[in-house]
């Protein structure tokens, strides 16, 4: 269905809060992602992600997150349509547009040139009085221009009022509440960050510091599901990584000696690596003997501490880390090295070990240091470890030009990491042309054998190594074979399609007349959604539209089918 339809069957209410959504720039990083595959954010009462399919601009598909339950289409799809139209033809799209009336942005601009300075500060005044979390934006935002002799005391207050403007009878900042604080939080933290690239490093500290130590502390009073509290303190850290190199000596130490205090609170290790993101701080920080064996010390300390803990491997690792960096950074390459083998049981270390090897032209250490770690990973139950060393084996085969390990470490991590079609590739690469044939039989025999029981966890993996070699008639027998499971005939329609398009509608028809055995609204979507597929199917619209009226005959009870029927497909169901 083109534009002119879509909006001809649409409620012109809903069409004309699009528009105003549009008008209002409210649709946001509107791109395409694939082609026809269009993706955008629209700010309502909260952001939505809006999707929408087109096919040589014809609206196959759309989707929005917005709870709206009253059609098949909210404002937020018409709004991105809209905007989908204007990116790809300007010119067209402006005379389909309901009015010619002003934006919104427009009235605004009108506005402010014709508006006094007492009248608009009024009017800010008696805004502040009805919504006290745009009060708070207001103070977060020219925060700076606020006098005080500590600026710390300044943004833990606005924090405080903040957080007190959120929460809820008891004491708790619910969902809603809780995206209005992230806001103004993200603001705080843009005001950071503005402030650093000013060259005002010791605001820019007060408020990361302050965001860091407050916000953490206010965590389990927030519903943070979204995150967004949690990133407003990853995002202080960030700008106190770039401030740390160009800080002066006097900010360095004072974080030097924040940081210290900071790092042993307990309130940082009840958020998984909260801790760490300290660690990261310190290697730019020390500039003197004493910072240095304070620093020391502390991570000994750390350490004995993970100890006790029933995977210390990751807590440990992140310690050692922080100290390498800083040893990198001086340049002691020795004490490096002497650390990286100490802990070379870890993964990450055991890499960097590998990686010196490789450096020095030892290949043969650092194969052998690979295999050593899969054997570690194993007695550990590490699976997923055991995989990386295999990865690195192929890695070092190819840079060395060992065609035979190539060969191996390919084929190996191709029945490891479930028929991965990349290893596949990879392996159908190296392997001699003239006996490839032969060899993906071999492969294609082994993954039946191995799924012997009515083929299904090999299905996938059987019919793209179908695709890769061209076997479309294989192809199209295991569909059939699996035409009961549609998601299985939806994936490989697409290549099937040209070749075999009656029997993919026949699977198409029969899956869905099965599906339509069930009831409900959820029922009812996803038959639309199966029907508009077969209608992209050469000869399936006339089927299609059949199979609409049948299943409207055949359960002439249930009005509800019937209206998401007409809403999907308002031409083809019109006579019912």
């Amino acid at each position: 269905m083109d534009l002119k339809h879509f909006l001809k069957y649409t409620d012109p209410k809903i069409i004309g809060r699009g528009f105003a959504y549009l008008s209002g720039g409210a649709v946001k990083d509107l791109y395409e992602s694939a082609t026809g595959m269009w993706l955008a954010k629209v700010q309502g009462t909260r952001n939505y992600k809006v999707e929408i399919r087109l096919d040589d601009n014809l609206i196959i598909d759309w989707n929005c997150s917005c709870p709206y339950d009253h059609g098949d289409v909210c404002k937020h799809v018409v709004a991105v349509l809209y905007a989908i139209e204007e990116e790809l033809d300007p010119g067209e799209f402006i005379s389909q547009k309901p009015n010619q009336r002003k934006t919104e942005n427009e009235q605004i601009q009108e506005i402010f040139q014709n508006v006094t300075k007492d009248e608009l500060q009024n009017f800010i005044e008696e805004m502040f009085r009805a919504d006290l979390s745009m009060r708070q934006r207001f103070l977060v935002h020219f925060s700076d221009r606020i006098a005080e002799e500590d600026p710390e005391q300044k943004y833990r207050s606005l924090i405080d009022h903040c957080y007190m403007a959120a929460e809820g009878e008891f004491g708790y900042v619910d969902y809603y509440p809780a995206s209005e604080l992230d806001d103004t939080l993200h603001e705080l933290n843009k005001k950071a960050e503005e402030l650093f690239y000013g060259g005002n490093n010791r605001e820019s500290f007060a408020i990361c510091k302050v965001i860091i130590e407050e916000v953490t502390g206010l965590l389990e009073f927030i519903d943070d599901s979204d995150g967004g509290a949690w990133h407003s303190i990853e995002s202080a850290f960030e700008t106190l990584n770039k401030l740390v190199i160009k800080a002066d000596n006097q900010i360095k130490n004072e974080l030097f000696d924040w940081c210290m205090d900071e790092i042993s609170k307990p309130v940082y290790d009840k958020y998984g690596s909260g801790s760490y993101y300290f660690l990261y701080l310190f290697p730019d920080i020390i500039h003197n003997g004493e910072q240095e064996k304070r620093f020391f010390d502390l991570i000994e300390r750390r350490i004995g501490v993970q100890k006790a803990k029933s995977f210390p491997e990751y807590g440990t690792g992140k310690l050692i880390r922080a100290k390498i960096d800083y040893l990198d950074l001086k340049g002691r390459q020795k004490e490096k090295d002497a650390l990286v083998e100490a802990y070379s049981y870890i993964p990450d270390f055991r890499e960097m070990k590998i990686e010196r090897a490789l450096e020095l032209g030892e290949h043969q250490e650092a194969v052998q240091l690979c295999l050593d770690g899969i054997e570690i990973a194993r007695q550990n139950n590490h699976y997923g470890v055991v995989n990386r060393w295999r990865e690195k084996l192929f890695q070092i085969s190819e840079s060395v030009g060992d065609t035979a390990g190539v060969l191996k470490w390919a084929e190996v991590l191709f029945f490891e990491n479930y028929y991965s079609r990349e290893w596949y590739r990879k392996l159908k690469a190296a392997w001699p042309e003239k006996s490839w044939k032969e060899k993906s039989e071999e492969l294609i025999a082994r993954i039946q054998k191995e799924n012997s029981k009515g083929w299904r966890s090999g299905t996938d993996s059987l019919a793209e190594i179908f695709i890769e070699e061209g076997f479309i008639g294989r192809l199209y027998e295991l569909v059939v074979r699996n035409g009961s499971d549609i998601g299985f005939v939806r994936r490989y329609a697409g290549v099937l399609k040209k070749s075999y398009p009656n029997e993919i509608l026949g699977l198409y028809e029969k899956a869905v007349r099965k599906y339509a055995q069930q009831t409900g609204r959820n029922v009812y979507r996803e038959i639309t959604f199966r029907v508009k597929e077969m209608k992209e199917i050469k000869g399936g619209n006339e089927q299609a539209d059949n199979l609409l009226k049948d299943l409207l005959l055949e359960y002439p009870n249930r009005p509800a089918m019937e209206d998401e029927f007409k809403k999907a497909f308002p031409i083809s169901i019109r006579p019912f």
